[in-house]
């Protein structure tokens, strides 16, 4: 990257940085300018966070509805933020997440930056996430999950600089950002032990190596046991905080169900981001060649093993995509909040032809063969050579977030909305390997990469205009 060299008040050579956070700006507002985001009402369950924030304007504390599962201390404090200067509305909250949607796009180009991507494909990235129906439509409310993919980018963009850099200026902003995070949502812990583990096996057990490798984890471990010392004492825990931990280990006791879970939602996961990721996963030559023959049989057999079993799962129950609950439904984007939708499930809203959620299955399937052939070949690329393994410490730092994070959630189960996190993670580890000279030569996927592309962005624009009006239309009723 250039340097800004500005003296006496002009910039004689013009930032690359500035042209594509320009880019990147320029596409969230126009897609901002497309779904009119202005309406005074919550989306989804924003209505708890919104009334904890508005507690804190009037008296200054932290104070969670009894609904409230998470940390939740940042996000309060964050929308209190923005409200001290524009007045409480869900229209300010609204825009205190929009504006962390585009800083956490902006995370993304510059995680890829650091591991040497080009401007093209970092921008791309940031497009990928910024676009992403979930993400997009999570961006226009007051939920926590793109506040804390936010701080899940930027902690791994400062940790790898540490991995790479070894500076503890980078280990200490890291530090911080992970304790904002975990204060956002206590699932962030995945973060100090996947890097407290690479620390440890590459750079030995010596006091200095330990102590950095120990400090996230102890130090956010630490506030997070402050914090819920202090709802306890307080009397502010809410009656659902917890709830996901308990309904965990009451699963563990059950070993059957246990490894059921774990493979449907493997399956499940892998379908939602071989649809999310599929622009890039086109590129991906997952058939090895120069690795030897055996290689090449392994990528094909887990890649055609993938697409048959679950192309026959799917077809022989009639089940298209979307297939996990909350945000993406049959009728686009949700969820649909009405005593007969929600609770009494009569499906009275009009769903989007079965020929669309069709293509986007099968894009889903084979993306999802992909993906799991790409990253089967890198787990054993890295656990055949140790000195591989210790030159490309990133990856198994990024490897080992997706299973630390992903093991619980596929025992307990979860909204597509929990995927985000694997989105940045997986874009770092698929992007630095793609050669953008060699992309040019394949016009063809070329072409179906920005039809696949445009399709996502489509679904996540397109949904979340329809969405916000009809809970615009929804509100305007009410009220009279």
């Amino acid at each position: 990257m250039h340097s800004v060299l500005i003296i006496g008040g002009r910039i004689f050579k013009e930032h690359p940085l500035i042209t594509d956070f320009f880019i990147i700006m320029m596409v969230w507002s126009i897609t901002l300018g497309i779904v009119n985001p202005f309406g005074n009402f919550p989306l989804n369950d924003d209505w708890h966070y919104g009334l904890a924030v508005e507690r804190m304007l009037e008296d200054g504390e932290f104070h969670p509805t009894r609904s409230t599962a998470m940390t939740l201390v940042s996000q309060v404090l964050w929308g209190a933020l923005f409200c001290l200067f524009f007045g409480f509305s869900f229209n300010t909250l609204r825009f205190s997440t929009l504006t962390l949607s585009l800083i956490g796009s902006i995370g993304i180009y510059l995680l890829l930056r650091q591991l040497n991507c080009n401007r093209f494909l970092s921008v791309s990235g940031a497009l990928i996430l910024l676009l992403n129906p979930i993400y997009f439509s999570l961006s226009n409310s007051f939920m926590t999950d793109v506040p804390f993919l936010t701080c899940i980018i930027f902690v791994l963009l400062f940790f790898i600089r540490f991995l790479e850099d070894e500076s503890d200026i980078d280990l200490i902003f890291g530090t911080v950002l992970l304790i904002i995070a975990i204060l956002c949502r206590q699932l962030g812990l995945f973060l100090p032990a996947a890097f407290g583990v690479v620390i440890l096996v590459s750079k030995g057990f010596s006091l200095k190596w330990t102590m950095r490798a120990l400090i996230p984890i102890i130090v956010s471990s630490i506030v997070l046991l402050v914090h819920n010392e202090w709802l306890e004492l307080s009397g502010n825990i809410p009656a659902y905080y917890g709830i996901k931990e308990r309904e965990l280990f009451t699963i563990l006791k059950q070993p059957s169900v246990v490894i059921i879970n774990i493979i449907y939602n493997i399956v499940i996961a892998l379908l939602y981001l071989g649809f999310f990721l599929f622009p890039f996963l086109i590129f991906l030559n997952i058939f090895i060649t120069e690795k030897g023959k055996w290689r090449l049989r392994f990528s094909i057999t887990v890649f055609f093993l993938f697409v048959v079993f679950v192309s026959s799962w799917l077809f022989s129950h009639n089940r298209l995509m979307p297939l996990s609950g909350n945000i993406l439904f049959k009728g686009g984007i949700g969820p649909i909040l009405l005593r007969d939708e929600f609770i009494l499930h009569l499906n009275h809203y009009q769903e989007i032809r079965n020929g669309f959620w069709l293509f986007i299955t099968i894009i889903s399937i084979v993306g999802g063969g992909i993906l799991l052939s790409y990253l089967t070949s890198k787990i054993i690329d890295l656990t055949q050579n140790l000195k591989h393994f210790r030159e490309n410490l990133n990856n198994v730092f990024f490897l080992l977030c997706i299973l630390i994070y992903f093991l619980p959630i596929s025992i307990h189960g979860f909204y597509d909305r929990y995927l985000l996190p694997f989105i940045p993670i997986l874009l770092a580890i698929i992007v630095p390997s793609m050669k953008s000279s060699n992309m040019r030569k394949k016009k063809l996927l070329i072409g179906v990469s920005i039809l696949s592309f445009s399709l996502i962005a489509f679904l996540g624009i397109a949904g979340t205009r329809d969405y916000l009006t009809w809970n615009r239309i929804r509100w305007k009723a009410l009220n009279k």
